[in-house]
């Protein structure tokens, strides 16, 4: 039980820390447009995994109805486009396309039945291939965007909501709270390599989750891998670049910081050792498998340190 409340309450601190970050990119991220555009979100995978990259439209004021949007995505180095699943924000417009092709992207009511989007939300999930080869990956870009209103001489993502003022690059890429760009892709490493050996790792994702406990989507990946070995079992580098809020996640329960960290580029990255009844309730049978082949390679690396020392002693 008592893990249990453990980890409703980290649900709790994430959903807390999530609308304190919308706060603040409202309050303080000075190129957002006062009018209509689309938002990118984030994501991260494994070497030929298929990604979902969120797509939302914001902006849209009280008095506003949008009739469509289409836009041009545009994929870096080892991203391929596999499709998209639409939400039901634009479940009523009768034409909806992503093409594979060439990135168009669009959804709106091509009929003129009537059906309007009123609010801001998530349009879509762009479904994205990480080559299976990768170490890298590129970005991804939206190009051409134009959303229109009522009419089809009425524009949302327009400075004077006519199509001579549309602002063709209308959308807003994910940022820290010093207002950095992060990547809208990450390449997520759940173990370590050392001397071309795969070696144990932890790898903590933070899922999104509803009020009945069901995850909805992906929040953050809160560690990140290096390629070294970490011979201290339950331990992990925590990005802090694009997980501001994980110091909120120190407790006697969850985490410890060991006071170690490691420093990459103009960032620094600290030690956390996490509680093991913690790991064994978010991870079940992944964090079991983690820990026998953690304690299995301990052994084996003892076991030859012995067999060396023996050796040394019979010389």
């Amino acid at each position: 039980m008592k893990h249990h409340t453990c980890t409703r309450l980290l649900s709790l601190v994430l959903a807390v820390v999530m609308a304190l970050l919308l706060l603040s990119v409202a309050a303080f991220a000075a190129d957002v447009p006062a009018y209509a555009h689309l938002e990118i979100g984030t994501a991260s995978g494994q070497p030929g995994e298929t990604v979902k990259i969120p797509i939302y439209i914001k902006g849209i004021q009280d008095d506003q109805r949008c009739r469509g949007f289409d836009t041009t995505v545009v994929l870096g180095e080892n991203l391929t486009l596999k499709g998209a699943e639409w939400t039901d924000l634009v479940s009523g417009f009768d034409y909806k396309i992503c093409n594979k092709d060439s990135g168009y992207l669009t959804a709106n009511d091509m009929m003129n039945r009537g059906f309007r989007i009123t609010a801001n939300g998530k349009l879509c999930d762009l479904l994205v291939k990480i080559a299976d080869d990768a170490t890298t990956v590129g970005t991804i870009s939206l190009t051409k965007v134009s959303i229109s209103g009522e009419t089809s001489e009425d524009f949302l993502s327009s400075t004077d909501g006519r199509m001579s003022g549309r602002y063709l690059s209308a959308v807003v890429t994910p940022t820290d709270e010093n207002g950095a760009s992060v990547p809208i892709i990450s390449i997520k490493q759940t173990a370590s390599f050392t001397m071309g050996k795969q070696m144990p790792g932890l790898a903590i994702v933070l899922d999104e989750v509803d009020q009945n406990e069901n995850v909805t989507e992906q929040y953050a990946v809160l560690t990140v891998s290096f390629g070294d070995f970490l011979t201290l079992k339950n331990c992990a580098f925590i990005d802090t670049n694009n997980c501001p809020f994980a110091p909120q996640l120190l407790t006697d329960e969850i985490a410890q910081d060991t006071g170690h960290s490691k420093i990459s580029g103009f960032c620094e990255y600290p030690l956390w050792v996490f509680g093991e009844g913690f790991l064994k309730e978010i991870g079940g049978e992944k964090y079991e498998q983690y820990s026998e082949q953690f304690d299995a390679y301990m052994r084996r690396e003892m076991f030859e340190d012995d067999m060396k020392m023996d050796e040394m002693r019979g010389m």
